[in-house]
């Protein structure tokens, strides 16, 4: 159990109505104000500082258009001036596109990606005429035709813009070229990217490449450059596969050494940090010496790691990054991870500076977004729980900051609901921890939504929420439990959601649930679950094995079939053997479990009202999963409302559409929660509302 203290005085004042060309047309639902205020997205996005700091590009996304803006930060009004534009025509498949990644290539060229859908016959994966078997690169990606692909693209300052990859003779599948390692120092013109297993350095006015590490390795999945551009690390991300290895060497000449091959899911190990200004030493993040992760600087001569690098960061902490300098890639300063992330100092007058900011912004997050070449200048970004993002100019010599803009200006001025960090038991003894949030002004039980994040190893921090804030200004308390499996606890604590999907990660929500009713401050016939993709997955469960517990449940783009998700996941590369251990539990060897933790094997057993939104162009959890969790609830005769829109992904990539779904999400749970005391177990089954996206 847990106690909250009373909440602060409520603020007047309402939101302003969207403009009538802002509001998407959805059939289903009246569009609330609260939903367009908080559900838009920022102003701008993927901020990037010019090398030599005079000038700020971003990414603008409102409604049907994204563009890239660049201003100058030393004018004293900012004029944002349009570079590139790109614009959705409609809200289906069409709008599945949009501008992902942003990069400056010396100070007057900027590379940026285009991702959309994936398709057959456009992209390279039709069988050409005459062959009877496709080339093993043109075998299709992903799950059915949901794969994505993204196409590099770069412009000057005056918005010419090019297709970079327009002659590469591999470019017919255009997934993944917006991996960008780095620019080059002194070099105005090229850009080095990670493509098809290699290092290469592309020509930004004209598209020519290099290849400039040519050792493609399957296991790499990504290389890294020092600050002077040159390829010494190469390495594949923690849950790519369970078969994590890492290479290093000390320069371009040197040959490459082996410095981790593990399995991350059976044994701890150490993986890539960083690079180091003695090229015979880098630094590592490791789980071998505590629980916790620690960085290290590993020896390349003699391949061993020295003592933990701890600076000032917390004991119970994980560092989950460093800063170093981009002259030299001298270490800095680490980001040590708990409820919140914060930098701990290694260079004294850095360590200086950054006191006398955070000393005019108490208990607030600080984050560092974009920084110029000499580190003279420094884009940050500052939040708390009850403020959203402001952005900021940051001059680390004097500690001197200035205010460039609101990330979120349709929220200024508005009171929001304060986030506590809370406790409790689950049933076999195991501490969780989570955020509470409650309306402002609120007192005494109340409706409730528990809402656990997308995983399994993500994790939720204390700070700015945008969609908890959204149910709170709706009337709602939220709880986030972060359950056995998320990251940022200890390698112990992350293990024990391994094999126990259906099980005790599921426990760990419903048992969130029932701390809120011991502790008072909920109502036990209104509380609510709710979840996207591997959090939807939990609040479907919840809502089969403890069907007296919650009143209504929703979720979007979630896991309802794990036998569907284990045969799919045979078509991603390392996704199989990460599932074994992950999703299978120890002694199900013949699947028993995978139909009993699959809320759409087991619909008959859920009483709550159900709404199920998912994204038509999800390439992880493919809308099949919508389509047997629909059955399932219809076979059953249970009341259910669903939702499709055809141009998202796992995320909203047109905020029309996101402002949509939590209208619609809000007036749900307003029905079910709101206005009424249900008795538990009483919930009747009206029926079924199935009525499709906008």
């Amino acid at each position: 159990m847990f106690v909250v203290p009373a909440m602060l005085a409520a603020c007047a004042g309402q939101p302003p109505e969207p403009r009538a060309e802002d509001r998407p047309s959805v059939p289903t639902a009246k569009l609330d104000s609260a939903a367009a205020r908080f559900m838009a997205n920022r102003l701008l996005d993927d901020l990037a500082l010019s090398p030599d700091g005079t000038r700020l590009a971003a990414i603008e996304s409102r409604g049907a258009e994204d563009q890239i803006v660049v201003f100058e930060l030393g004018d004293p009004v900012l004029e944002p001036r349009p570079v590139v534009r790109e614009r959705r025509a409609d809200r289906d498949l069409a709008a599945s596109r949009s501008i992902r990644t942003l990069a400056w290539v010396g100070d007057s060229f900027l590379v940026y990606a285009i991702e959309s859908a994936l398709r057959s016959e456009e992209d390279g994966f039709a069988r050409p005429p005459g062959r009877t078997q496709r080339p093993m690169f043109q075998q299709r990606p992903g799950v059915g035709t949901r794969a994505r692909k993204t196409r590099l693209y770069a412009t000057n300052l005056e918005g010419r813009s090019r297709y970079l990859a327009k002659r590469w003779r591999d470019a017919d599948v255009s997934q993944f070229q917006h991996q960008i390692i780095g620019s080059l120092p002194d070099d105005p013109i090229h850009v080095l990217l990670n493509y098809q297993g290699r290092a290469i350095r592309v020509d930004v006015r004209n598209g020519g490449r290099l290849t400039v590490e040519p050792a493609a390795r399957a296991e790499v999945a990504s290389w890294a450059a020092d600050h002077a551009g040159w390829i010494r690390a190469g390495h594949s991300g923690r849950g790519w596969n369970r078969h994590h290895r890492f290479f290093a060497r000390r320069s371009p000449s040197d040959p490459w050494i082996t410095v981790s091959d593990y399995d991350p899911y059976s044994e701890p190990g150490i993986w890539f940090a960083g690079f180091g200004p003695d090229p015979s030493r880098i630094y590592v993040f490791s789980d071998q010496a505590s629980d916790r992760t620690t960085l290290h600087e590993y020896d390349l001569a003699t391949r061993r790691p020295g003592p933990p690098i701890t600076a000032d960061a917390p004991k119970e902490s994980d560092v989950t990054g460093v800063l170093l300098a981009q002259a030299d890639d001298r270490l800095l300063a680490l980001v040590a991870c708990s409820d919140r992330c914060g930098l701990s100092f290694l260079d004294p007058a850095l360590g200086r500076s950054w006191d006398r900011l955070e000393a005019d912004f108490p208990d607030r997050n600080i984050s560092i977004l974009s920084r110029s070449r000499d580190d003279a200048h420094w884009i940050v970004e500052i939040s708390s729980d009850v403020a959203a993002p402001e952005i900021h100019r940051f001059e680390p010599a004097t500690g001197a900051h200035t205010k460039v803009f609101d990330a979120r200006p349709e929220l200024a001025g508005l009171a929001l609901a304060p986030m506590q960090t809370v406790r409790y038991r689950a049933r076999d003894g195991v501490e969780i921890e989570a955020y509470w949030t409650r309306p402002i002004g609120v007192e005494g039980p109340g409706p409730v939504i528990v809402m656990p994040h997308d995983g399994p190893d993500d994790r939720d921090h204390w700070g700015f929420d945008p969609v908890v804030q959204y149910l709170a200004a709706r009337g709602f308390s939220v709880l986030q439990p972060n359950y056995r499996g998320s990251s940022g606890y200890g390698r112990a604590f992350w293990l024990r959601g391994h094999g126990e999907w259906g099980g005790a990660v599921v426990d760990d929500v419903i048992d969130g649930a029932a701390s809120l009713v011991a502790s008072g401050v909920a109502d036990p016939g209104r509380i609510g679950v709710f979840g996207r993709g591997f959090g939807g997955y939990l609040a479907l469960q919840a809502l089969v094995d403890a069907p007296a517990s919650f009143a209504a449940g929703a979720s979007f783009g979630a896991i309802t079939d794990l036998e569907i998700l284990m045969s799919d996941d045979q078509r991603f590369v390392g996704r199989a053997a990460v599932d074994e251990k992950v999703v299978r539990s120890a002694g199900d060897q013949d699947g028993d479990r995978l139909s009993a933790d699959s809320p759409a094997q087991r619909a008959g057993q859920i009483r709550a009202p159900i709404l199920l939104a998912h994204g038509a162009q999800d390439p992880r959890h493919h809308e099949k999963h919508a389509d047997a969790m629909e059955a399932a609830l219809e076979r059953a005769g249970k009341s259910f409302e669903s939702i499709r829109f055809a141009g998202a992904t796992q995320e909203f990539l047109d905020d029309r559409d996101r402002i949509a779904f939590y209208s619609r999400l809000g007036d749900f749970f307003e029905r079910h929660l709101i206005g009424r005391t249900v008795a538990q177990g009483d919930q009747t089954a009206p029926a079924t509302e199935r009525q499709a996206g906008p």
